[in-house]
């Protein structure tokens, strides 16, 4: 796959959608914060329904972000939370629209799903902090790296240790997102076979998990050949469930077995995931790697 297509950057005035295509919110949404830089938030219809754990049943959501998708003034969709649910609506959406006028696609978590989806059509999506977390005091560096990011301003990002060090450094295109979201894609319309790994550098970062679903999920990516397929792997934010069983080995020694024999580098310490900060990652885009700090060409 060639790097992936950005989207347009966004312009004081523009119209931005908030969506929930995933869990329901159990509270208003603070959004002045894009207000005050200048953009119209568009609110999906939908947006504060609830239906069990969701936010609206398949078609309330389905018809939300369907509608933003086809609006050809919305130049960014934020979806407003994860949880659960965007793999129960994304075989029902129409892309015609958004192959003709792309815009940002901007969440993390279970939104995994939609990110895969969206380069495997061939654009840029960004994997950062949502509208539910806009208000807490330590979402403040996340929530300005994001707005950069939009704006078309990008940093660099500083990480903490490689692991492993035999091919740094690395240069290659960004995908990945939720480990178990990931898994869960590979075989389906998203992601027919393992192919789509092919040279890339596969970020990966997850929550609330024991270290034995840790270890089953990264042996079936080493089993259907992914490991073997990517030019380096970084490890975002990985939180144990509490109390979860006894597994015997760590998180380090999971990631090593499952790598060693391919002299993958492996980076951790990658700033985004399920804790903050939360930095914006440009999923589909070149990425370069070095001296301890991630950077873009835009």
């Amino acid at each position: 796959m060639r790097e992936c297509i950005l989207p347009p950057f966004l312009q004081k005035g523009d119209k931005i959608g908030i969506v929930a295509p995933s869990g329901a919110l159990s509270a208003e949404l603070e959004l002045r914060c894009l207000e005050q830089q200048g953009y119209k938030c568009i609110i999906g219809k939908n947006l504060y329904k609830q239906y069990g754990t969701f936010a609206g049943n398949d078609e309330e959501r389905c018809s939300d972000l369907q509608e933003m998708l086809d609006d050809a003034s919305i130049k960014a969709i934020l979806c407003a939370r994860g949880g659960y649910g965007i793999t129960r609506i994304i075989d029902k959406l129409c892309w015609s629209s958004f192959l003709k006028s792309p815009k940002w696609i901007v969440g993390f978590s279970d939104i995994t799903a939609l990110h895969l989806q969206i380069q495997s059509l061939g654009f840029c999506s960004l994997h950062a902090i949502m509208p539910v977390h806009f208000h807490l005091p330590q979402a403040v560096s996340s929530l300005e790296r994001l707005l950069q990011v939009l704006q078309g301003k990008t940093s660099a990002i500083y990480f903490e240790n490689i692991i492993m060090t035999e091919k740094t450094p690395i240069e290659g295109i960004l995908v990945g997102g939720n480990l178990t979201m990931l898994c869960n894609q590979i075989g389906t319309r998203t992601l027919p076979d393992s192919d789509f790994f092919d040279n890339k550098v596969l970020f990966l970062e997850e929550t609330n998990e024991p270290l034995y679903q840790i270890d089953r999920l990264m042996t079936h990516l080493a089993r259907i050949g992914v490991f073997s397929k990517i030019k380096a792997l970084l490890m975002g934010y990985f939180t144990i469930m509490p109390n979860s069983p006894e597994f015997g080995f760590s998180l380090l020694d999971i990631v090593i077995e499952k790598v060693r024999q391919y002299g993958l580098p492996v980076i951790s310490g990658i700033p985004s995931g399920h804790e903050f900060p939360n930095f914006p990652l440009i999923l589909g885009k070149k990425i370069y790697i070095s001296n301890f700090e991630i950077k873009y060409d835009v």
